[in-house]
């Protein structure tokens, strides 16, 4: 059993950036709901995601870079 749960992590990982990727992009939208629930995703990611929030970061229109910030 632990065997095929090991060769699912890097399909999770995957996955895993493949949300926080989405979730970037939707801090863009001019949807304030969609940039609130992306944000409040992102939050409850954990430490595992802040790479990708600081280049993001440095990417991101200002707009969205503030809200990256907070």
């Amino acid at each position: 059993l632990l065997g095929k749960n090991l060769a699912a992590l890097p399909a999770l990982a995957k996955a895993r950036e493949d949300e926080v990727k989405w979730l970037l992009k939707a801090l863009d939208s001019d949807d304030f709901d969609v940039r609130t629930r992306a944000s409040a995703r992102l939050a409850t990611m954990g430490p595992e995601v802040r790479d990708a929030l600081e280049k993001a970061t440095e990417k991101a229109s200002p707009e969205a870079a503030r809200r990256l910030r907070k």
